[in-house]
């Protein structure tokens, strides 16, 4: 009834209460993962979760768009990792293709080469 402009509070803690997850199976179904996935980014990734202190456990609650501000965070870290791991990929795939050229190589000119796989394949 005063006329000052402002949002009356009922309506932000409406639209925060739909954008609250309360509890492991909510926040992993929102995720898409199993409640022990989830359980366990927290610990070792920093999900981020919230508590109420009570009882010995506590309940467990979480907002979409933190979920969502972490997932698109940890996404991007996932997507730098992949790509330094795909870098170490090519140079390693790059060396067994020398060892192969040196294999050819070595054929034509009549050496033997001897593989291990050989002798781990072999019954004797």
């Amino acid at each position: 009834m005063g006329g000052n402009g402002a949002e009356p509070q009922p309506a932000v803690h409406d639209r925060l209460a739909n954008d609250r997850l309360d509890s492991w199976k909510e926040i992993a179904a929102y995720l898409k993962k199993e409640v022990r996935t989830v359980q366990r980014w927290e610990k070792s990734s920093g999900l981020p979760i919230r508590r109420l202190a009570h009882g010995k456990l506590g309940t467990v609650f979480a907002y979409k768009q933190e979920l969502d501000a972490w997932w698109q965070e940890s996404q991007s870290k996932l997507d730098v990792e992949e790509n330094s791991l795909d870098e170490v990929a090519d140079s390693s795939g790059s060396n067994l293709g020398a060892l192969a050229s040196a294999a050819c190589e070595s054929e034509k000119l009549g050496v033997m080469t001897i593989s291990p796989m050989v002798f781990a394949a072999s019954p004797f």
